[in-house]
């Protein structure tokens, strides 16, 4: 039976957060709000990991200061089994994610 799941990473910077990754389902991302938190406009990366290989969905979206962008608006993105989802800035403690997935799907 599938599920849906928030999950969020808050302080995003220039290292990596892992956002999600299951190892035994496929899983359907489908939405992300990336919230920037400074007076600064940051860049955003959103990327999957797939069998050691980074996969980019979002390469530098700029998210003006103090507003947040929907990412994926009407896309859907299929992370299979071993799949990790990750997001990282250009700017350190700079943006708060929350992304929604349906999980357990076949």
């Amino acid at each position: 039976m599938a599920n849906f799941v928030n999950r969020v990473a808050n302080d995003v910077g220039t290292s990596a957060s892992l956002l999600y990754s299951d190892n035994s389902n496929k899983s359907i991302l489908i939405g992300m709000n990336i919230s920037n938190k400074t007076g600064s406009t940051v860049p955003i990366h959103v990327y999957v990991t797939k069998g050691g290989e980074d996969y980019h969905i979002i390469v530098g979206r700029r998210v003006p200061p103090g507003e947040s962008v929907e990412l994926l608006t009407g896309n859907k993105i299929v992370l299979e089994a071993n799949d990790a989802l990750y997001v990282k800035s250009d700017i350190d403690n700079s943006a708060d994610v929350v992304s929604s997935l349906l999980y357990g799907v076949e």
